[in-house]
């Protein structure tokens, strides 16, 4: 059982980094339970060499934690931590948490940590091999911003072309500065949706530009709150723009036929993370072929 694997520290302690001031730690032990458990996931087996491969490299680093720290890595510094046990660093290291004092995997499988490295391998992909990531992955993108945006912009159809450079402006100007979007950003991306889909909606004018203008308003509204670790006023802002965040939710279910719920997850970055929209699935149910081929790239 995990809580056997990972209840305590044991073996010589190493510090690996600092995280908002305080010291995390990893040790050879903590490595090879690590490993033990994502081996006997059949979800990581085709993958387990090139696991094996990271952790040996220090680039997927399995690290004891405190809740205090990760009480302090979500209150300042939540777009750093992608899932409640998964970092991506910018210095190009993936953390999996394992807390020393109070285990958080003591109710969950060794399932649910393999779904956490996979998801986070995703992210790390996209944020250091942006081009393989996208080559990989961008009929699956294509295929999920197509029905989120003719969707909610009441379109039949989109040109193919049009398409291609809206999810690929997503991809390469969004996902890399993912919260840092300034106003002249957020203005281009407004632009590129009104390019793509003025000709085939079958909303008014105004409609349209109305609903155009709502969804670039919750995008910087939500940027402020992310930044500021505000989880309260996160669910109430995509609570009042429900009807261009529910969408995301659909767009899911009939693109990549997962249910984003079944992971608790709540949908917005999909808005301009191409990464996230690839990194749910992984969450709740076995991944796709392509998948595992960007993992073994990385």
């Amino acid at each position: 059982m995990l809580n056997e694997l990972f209840s305590v520290p044991t073996g010589e302690l190493k510090t690996i980094d600092k995280i908002a001031g305080s010291p995390i730690f990893t040790s050879n032990k903590l490595k090879n339970n690590y490993l033990s458990a994502m081996k006997k996931t059949g979800k990581i087996t085709p993958i387990f060499n090139k696991i094996e491969k990271l952790v040996e490299n220090e680039i997927l680093v399995p690290v004891y934690s405190t809740n205090k720290i990760l009480k302090s890595i979500t209150g300042k510094q939540p777009i750093q931590i992608k899932d409640f046990a998964g970092m991506v660093t910018e210095s190009k290291k993936i953390y999996i948490f394992v807390e020393a004092d109070a285990n958080i995997f003591s109710f969950t499988s060794n399932e649910i940590i393999a779904t956490i490295t996979i998801h986070e391998l995703i992210h790390y992909m996209a944020s250091f091999q942006l081009r393989s990531f996208y080559n990989i992955f961008k009929n699956d993108l294509q295929e999920f911003y197509k029905f989120y945006f003719t969707r909610i912009l009441n379109c039949q159809d989109v040109q193919q072309k049009k398409l291609k450079s809206l999810v690929e402006f997503i991809n390469f100007k969004l996902e890399p500065i993912s919260l840092n979007m300034s106003n002249s950003m957020l203005k281009k991306y407004y632009d590129m949706i009104i390019f793509t889909f003025k000709d085939e909606t079958t909303l008014n004018e105004y409609k349209f530009i109305d609903i155009v203008t709502e969804l670039i308003v919750f995008m910087k509204i939500i940027q402020k709150y992310v930044l500021s670790g505000s989880m309260t006023q996160i669910g109430k802002t995509a609570s009042a723009y429900k009807h261009i965040v529910s969408p995301l939710y659909v767009a899911y279910k009939n693109t990549l036929a997962v249910d984003p719920m079944r992971a608790k997850n709540l949908c917005f970055q999909e808005l301009w993370s191409t990464s996230e929209v690839i990194a749910i699935p992984a969450m709740v149910k076995t991944p796709k072929a392509n998948v595992y081929k960007a993992i073994n790239k990385l």
